[in-house]
């Protein structure tokens, strides 16, 4: 009986977290023009695995922060794409790029 409800607890956990991350676009920001600009960009980067780019791009993205370009959290979610790149998971980075921008609606 224990391992009855324990499964129905864990289905019943899954559908509310598919049911909620599918509606919230998966935890991404909404990014505006220069945000989806460089995803676009980075997704290239990681996928090519170009590791010139992310000292570039970081200090890009530091400009856009600076001038307003860009928003606090369309940084910090670029830099942690860019972190994750030079820490060597160039797949879960391109992945994440990819994702932030297939959960944009203004911008496809």
């Amino acid at each position: 009986m224990n391992g009855k409800r324990s499964g129905g607890l864990w289905l019943i956990m899954f559908v509310v977290g598919f049911v909620v991350g599918g509606t919230s676009g998966c935890g991404y920001p909404e990014v505006g023009r220069r945000g989806y600009e460089m995803t676009m960009a980075l997704e290239s980067a990681f996928a090519s695995r170009q590791d010139e780019s992310l000292v570039s791009a970081r200090k890009l993205l530091d400009e856009f922060l600076a001038a307003e370009e860009i928003s606090p959290r369309e940084h910090a979610v670029l830099i942690d794409m860019i972190d994750i790149a030079e820490g060597g998971d160039w797949d879960r980075a391109a992945t994440s790029a990819r994702r932030l921008l297939e959960a944009q609606v203004e911008w496809k």
